[in-house]
């Protein structure tokens, strides 16, 4: 029998029942790993050796392989009274393209474990001021970023990035003897 945690999407097994001929000491059974997407905990595939017909069943008769999960999710958000926004280089792969305004989905990727992904944040101007970008916040040691605008991280687990935008304020332009006000 086969059962564990994980699902048939997760593995494919090549032979369920084992028949072992006779005169024989050994049957064999494949196990392969489907490679998703997605990012999720550890899962199991446990098989279970039944009572043989004109047999004797050896030990261990239960057997469990752990399919190890190599995706990390990377989520970024945006705060502050600030807009602004926050892509990957041109090119990476899986991108974010993350703004204001726009959908959750679109400001998280799952990338594989051990990757370095390079974030920019880039501020926004509009007509209620001059948007500065101020600093990243985020989890575990593997966070590299700061007051920089770009920020590496290397997604050796899952990680929750935000990028948070401040605004300086309106700028009125007076006569040069007056100079600038904001």
């Amino acid at each position: 029998t086969v059962s564990g945690t994980a699902t048939a999407a997760d593995y494919s097994i090549s032979a369920s029942p084992l028949t072992i001929p006779a005169g024989t000491r050994f049957g064999t059974i494949s196990v392969t790993v489907v490679d998703d997407q997605l990012a999720e905990a550890n899962e199991t595939v446990v098989v279970t050796l039944g009572t043989p017909i004109n047999a004797t069943r050896g030990t261990p008769f239960v057997h469990t392989l752990t399919i190890i999960d190599n995706d990390r999710l990377l989520a970024v958000s945006l705060a502050g009274r600030g807009s602004g926004s926050v892509t990957t280089p041109a090119g990476f792969s899986p991108a974010i393209d993350c703004y204001t305004g726009g959908p959750v989905s679109q400001c998280s990727a799952v990338y594989l474990n051990g990757t370095q992904v390079t974030l920019t944040a880039t501020p926004t101007p509009t007509s209620e001021g001059i948007f500065h970008f101020e600093d990243w916040t985020g989890n575990g040691t593997g966070f590299t970023c700061a007051t920089s605008p770009t920020c590496v991280v290397l997604m050796d687990q899952a990680r929750q990035v935000t990028a948070r935008f401040s605004t300086w304020g309106t700028i009125t332009y007076v006569p040069s003897s007056v100079g600038f006000t904001m």
